[in-house]
């Protein structure tokens, strides 16, 4: 299944928030209602930055550009200082997103939902910041690509 790749990031109350900001790659990343505007994102239950994201205010989606390859790798990896040599930005509100991605998403946590070794995260989209110059990185076939843009297809 083709997919988009996502980066969330919290927006802390406590001072761990300032610094470098933690976050999740990931690939199961959903529109799931457009009024109210809602979002999800499958976090396995191992995720040791999960319980920082549960406990967030608010939390930076960024959907990330098709040159964020290398980004999505850092990011997706168990090292601690996966966020080093990568721009990220924070909003207003302390939201925390990567420079350059495709789209930001500016999110309140809705409801959670565990599924087997999974937690279903629904966020609410409080605000979005779209960047239609860029085009997004997917994941196919266990391998980052770029969409071609050649237009929609026909309606027939």
């Amino acid at each position: 299944m083709t997919t988009g790749v996502v980066l969330a990031e919290p927006r802390l109350l406590e001072p761990e928030a300032v610094g470098e900001p933690a976050g999740i790659a990931a690939s199961s990343f959903v529109s799931v209602l457009l009024e109210p505007a809602l979002v999800s994102v499958c976090v396995a239950l191992t995720s040791t930055t999960w319980p920082l994201l549960r406990r967030a205010q608010s939390l930076g989606v960024s959907v990330l550009a098709d040159a964020h390859a290398s980004t999505a790798r850092a990011l997706a990896s168990q090292v601690p200082e996966r966020f080093a040599g990568i721009e990220w930005v924070r909003d207003s509100s302390g939201a925390v997103f990567i420079a350059g991605a495709a789209l930001w998403l500016n999110c309140s946590i809705y409801e959670q939902v565990r599924a087997g070794d999974h937690e279903i995260a629904v966020l609410a989209v409080n605000r979005i910041k779209m960047h239609s110059s860029v085009s997004p990185i997917v994941f196919h076939d266990s391998q980052f690509h770029r969409m071609a843009r050649s237009g929609p297809y026909p309606s027939s």
